[in-house]
């Protein structure tokens, strides 16, 4: 295990330059935005500094800075010389510097000897940035194992190329391609229902065979916001442990007789962002619904 090298493309990158003799002290987000703000104030530019970072990551996701133009291109040189005189760099310059260094030689074949068996996962995220880097990490290696889902591709507005899938076949003709299509979690129909919409995405039709059996119906419920939608929540929660008001005792099939019984420790809410789970817990407890918070102190 101690053979192994771990960590993500910039830890990666730090721990090559490191060996090379350079130290590269990277900006932290407070850094970034005080030059970034500099930079858009120098170039007459009318963005927030935020937006000129997003926009800057994108053309250095693309592994060149070419098509900056006019005064995005002055600010984009003030941003880089100012950082540079006070002695730091942002993360995309690791990945940018380690492939130049690479191909120019400057990292040494023995310094890349431990990638001669190399795995990515997430691999739909990376940016063309990053593949260029993958392809010198492994162009002396024996093998190379990606693994992601196309489908779950998400991060394009930060430079993600979602054809890095298409590319990797196109440049290894000999690709082995292993797809998982079986599915544990779900009913046949949650993966017809999915597969209708992830069908819509390029690239073929997908194949997922599920191996539950039973047939419970999909509902979309339209909702007039975050806030009706937590209150959708926790009145289908109270629904199904029991507690039906008026108007829902009369609708079909809401007879406690003709549903299973369940309690509250059978039932979960998936949301997507922090936002979503406090407003749910809010509403929760305003309806005297008792939850418990998976991962809330994962960070």
């Amino acid at each position: 295990g101690r053979g192994l090298t771990a960590g993500t493309f910039h830890s990666i990158c730090l721990e090559l330059l490191e060996k090379t003799g350079r130290k590269p002290a990277l900006a932290d987000d407070g850094v970034m935005r005080e030059t970034a703000r500099e930079a858009v104030k120098t170039a007459g530019l009318s963005m927030s500094a935020g937006d000129f970072l997003l926009r800057l990551t994108r053309y250095k996701a693309k592994g060149s800075e070419d098509a900056l133009e006019g005064n995005f291109r002055k600010a984009a040189d003030f941003y880089q010389k100012r950082l540079e005189e006070r002695g730091f760099w942002d993360y995309d310059d690791l990945i940018l510097e380690t492939s130049r260094l690479i191909e120019s030689g400057e990292i040494s074949e023995e310094l890349l000897s431990p990638f001669t068996y190399m795995l990515v996962e997430e691999f739909q995220d990376i940016n063309t940035a990053q593949y260029r880097l993958i392809r010198n990490w492994t162009r002396g290696g024996r093998e190379l194992f990606v693994i992601g889902d196309p489908d779950q591709a998400i991060y394009s507005f930060r430079g993600a190329d979602a054809d890095c899938f298409g590319r990797l076949s196109r440049e290894w003709p000999d690709l082995t391609v292993i797809r998982l299509t079986e599915n544990y979690r779900c009913m046949p129909k949650i993966l017809k229902g999915a597969g209708a919409v992830i069908e819509k995405n390029p690239g073929g039709s997908r194949t997922l065979r599920a191996n539950r059996q039973g047939e419970s119906p999909i509902r979309l419920v339209l909702s007039t916001g975050e806030t009706a939608a937590a209150m959708y929540a926790a009145k289908e929660i109270s629904r199904q442990v029991g507690g039906l008001d008026m108007l829902a005792s009369h609708e079909k099939g809401n007879r406690l007789e003709d549903r299973e019984a369940r309690s509250f420790g059978d039932l979960a809410v998936l949301y997507r962002t922090r936002r979503q789970g406090e407003l749910l817990e809010k509403v929760f407890a305003q309806e005297g619904i008792p939850c418990v918070v998976a991962g809330r102190e994962d960070y």
